[in-house]
């Protein structure tokens, strides 16, 4: 058999984005070496951009329902219907319809929606600005078979055509709505109208502010709306950096992050809206990733998508394909490529010019972002500036090739399939938590000195759905734009929940509670259970973010709650994770703790750290998990005997 010759690093270059453009390498080496010239080869990047700009639609509604709803929220997108030739348009709306599909196949009509009806466009349909939205709540009495604990099957048909109107383009996009029977674990419909400790929140979401020739979001409205529905009192919208300091027309020259603090300036004290940004920058000197950033901002931080002046020939390829894409298509705009590239500072200068008090999370620092190829390395996460890490960037246990029905596709209703990415996903997330979080919260021990309350590396595990207005699941072009992606993934499909006790009636905290949360790490990562953790030395007690001082002899305990409900499965083993850190070094143990019992353990060392994981399975097959963040202990004796408690709460 032949040896496979190992490439240079050139030549993986060159295989990496001859994908990318679609062509062969050895095409794309003849591109690169032949003189510029406008009537030589376009580079088409395989999913960007089409030669013909053209209209995009779609609708969407929340993936599930909790029971204090009994509205369905629904929204309606059209981005660049008003285009002119030679693009492809203008396209006129005729009407909107809602239906619902009933056991017996039939189509049950929900709601029509006409352009007489609808604001922002004419009484002829026509919209006259690049991006249209409309959001509305249907309520669930005008469906029919409605049962909680069922899913609605929902299909959104835009009924239109092109000039001249000759002959209708329709365009169909279904939707699956579960409607919950419990809310989530000690969430707002489970708790009303008692006390609650736990607010369930997004760290990262796209609005329809990050749009541009690759991608688009929903307006943050319906974003909103369609958060309650999931069960969330809480969003951050960290829109592109690349995207939010564009100045759009007929807004009197505000730029769009200008248009999203307007839009954020009103206080909801039942739901929360944080400013944040997506921005992307250089690590390293060259990587390009990208770092979300909330709270405290007045001013956006520049990151454009790719460098305007690089000696990296991936991004000048890239950039000579999108000119030349501009140049020989048809109905984009000229200024497309100094939309795209620009300005991008380094991960010192964003963090010097951040305010001090911001909250900065590497964002997916274990996954590529876009082209060229680049992760977080260790030393670029170790930035003392770094509040933590959101390695947990949505949730897909479903995918099919390009469609606006995947229900209908047998790979999306393979049970089996489902289910070994459940466990793919979980394994995934313990493997990185153990070998990628787990090193530094050590280092924060062994560097945590007696003058410090708490360790000064201590990074807080986050989560996000990076959902760009995807309330039901996600079509989107994959990270190298080779393609375009569906999957399951939808905002609120994964959360962080703060830990923040308020007394009854109270609403959700303000904003500035949840970003302290956020910063201490009194806060956990789930799709599902909720773990609550305590640790407990005669009357002292410490939470998640805090320390425990043990003050003397004598064994003290962990008391762990796993909170779930029948659509996400019992919490019946937990995973708990200590490090503690002595003269000697320090040692990492896992224990397992099964429900109802208890586990003792021996904990050598002056100081360290606990933290608990457990994955659980629904009624339907479907896998779960959820991760909390450390409590610090402090044992001057040098050790200590801890019993650990695991209780299934409501």
């Amino acid at each position: 058999m032949a040896r496979r010759v190992s490439q240079s690093p050139e030549d993986e270059m060159y295989e990496f984005l001859a994908g990318t453009f679609g062509l062969k390498a050895g095409e794309l080496r003849r591109i690169v070496q032949a003189p510029e010239s406008p009537q030589g080869p376009v580079l088409e990047m395989a999913a960007v951009l089409a030669l013909q700009n053209q209209p995009e639609f779609w609708a969407g509604a929340p993936w599930r329902l909790e029971p204090d709803r009994e509205s369905l929220p629904v929204s309606f997108i059209l981005r660049d219907a008003n285009l002119i030739p030679p693009g492809k348009g203008p396209w006129r709306l005729d009407l909107i319809k809602l239906e619902q599909r009933l056991a017996d196949g039939s189509w049950h009509k929900v709601a029509d929606f006409t352009p007489s009806g609808l604001p922002g466009l004419d009484e002829q349909g026509y919209c006259s600005t690049d991006y249209w939205s409309y959001g509305d709540a249907i309520p669930l009495s005008a469906m029919k078979e409605v049962q909680r604990g069922s899913t609605v099957s929902l299909r959104a048909v835009f009924l239109g055509s092109f000039k001249p109107h000759a002959k209708q383009a329709p365009v169909e996009i279904y939707l699956e709505t579960f409607l919950a029977e419990r809310g989530l674990p000690q969430g707002r419909a489970e708790c009303a109208p008692g006390a609650r400790r736990w607010f369930y929140g997004d760290t990262h979401y796209h609005s329809a502010y990050s749009s541009d020739v690759k991608e688009f979001g929903a307006a943050v409205a319906d974003a909103q709306q369609a958060a309650q529905a999931v069960g969330l009192d809480w969003l951050v919208v960290t829109d592109h950096s690349c995207d939010l300091d564009e100045v759009d027309p007929g807004h009197g020259g505000l730029t769009r992050w200008q248009r999203l603090r307007a839009d954020l300036a009103d206080d909801n004290p039942q739901f929360r809206t944080i400013l944040g940004e997506e921005i992307t920058l250089a690590a390293g000197g060259k990587r390009l990733v990208h770092m979300l950033a909330c709270g405290g901002m007045e001013e956006m931080i520049p990151g454009a998508f790719l460098p305007s002046e690089s000696d990296d020939i991936r991004v000048n390829l890239i950039r000579r394909a999108v000119e030349k894409i501009v140049r020989a298509g048809a109905g984009y705009p000229a200024d497309i490529p100094q939309r795209l590239f620009g300005e991008i500072l380094t991960l010192d200068e964003v963090m010097k010019r951040l305010p001090v008090g911001t909250l900065t999370f590497a964002a997916h620092p274990y996954d590529v972002a876009q082209v060229p190829p680049a992760t977080w390395e260790m030393e670029d996460l170790s930035h003392p500036r770094l509040t933590g890490f959101e390695f947990w960037n949505g949730r897909q246990r479903r995918s099919v090739t390009l469609t606006t029905n995947p229900f209908a596709r047998k790979e999306w209703t393979n049970a089996e399939k489902a289910q070994q990415r459940d466990r793919q996903r979980i394994a995934k997330l313990q493997k990185q938590a153990k070998e990628n979080w787990d090193p530094h919260l050590q280092r924060g021990v062994a560097e945590w000195s007696e003058a410090e309350a708490l360790p000064a590396r201590r990074p807080v595990f986050v989560a996000g759905g990076d959902a760009h207005g995807d309330f039901n699941y996600h079509i989107g072009l994959a990270w190298d734009y080779q393609s375009f992606n569906v999957d399951d993934n939808a905002l609120g499909r994964v959360r962080t929940a703060v830990e923040i006790p308020v007394p009854a009636g109270a609403g959700v905290p303000a904003v500035g509670a949840i970003l302290a949360a956020l910063r201490k790490g009194a806060c956990v990562v789930t799709d599902g259970p909720i773990l609550e953790m305590a640790v407990r030395h005669g009357a002292r007690e410490a939470r998640m973010g805090e320390v425990l001082v043990v003050d003397g002899k004598g064994a003290f305990t962990l008391e762990v709650i796993g909170h779930s409900a029948p659509e996400f499965g019992p919490v019946t083993e937990a995973e708990v994770v200590t490090y503690f850190h002595g003269p000697h070094g320090g040692i990492q143990q896992s224990t397992r703790v099964q429900a109802g019992e208890d586990a003792t353990i021996q904990l050598d060392g002056l100081q360290g750290y606990l933290r608990v994981q457990a994955s659980t399975m629904g009624r339907t097959g479907e896998q779960f998990c959820c991760f909390t963040n450390p409590v610090w202990v402090r044992l001057p004796e040098g050790g200590g005997t801890m019993v650990i408690q695991l209780r299934q709460g409501g």
